[in-house]
């Protein structure tokens, strides 16, 4: 049986000083690291954004909808708020 992880992030929104660690490109799960968003966050191109609760809502629903199509269940879903 199939299983996929969908995660979404919005730009800037999951730096590498996040409580929870971050994840990096053939690294694996980093712990948190403030030096390294710090340079991060001085390097973006663009500042940062967040999904409104009703972008995220629309977000859950069309992923339902999409589950449906193909008969497929979701699992689980849920919105983690910004730290």
């Amino acid at each position: 049986m199939p299983v996929y992880l969908f995660t979404y992030h919005a730009y800037g929104t999951w730096m590498p000083n996040h409580r929870d660690g971050f994840r990096q490109r053939d690294e694996g799960y980093q712990p948190s690291n403030p030096a390294l968003a710090n340079a991060y966050k001085n390097a973006a191109a663009f500042d940062s954004y967040q999904f409104d609760e009703a972008t995220q809502r629309l977000r859950i629903d069309v992923s339902e909808r999409v589950y449906v199509i193909v008969g497929s269940s979701m699992a689980a879903k849920r919105s983690v708020p910004r730290s």
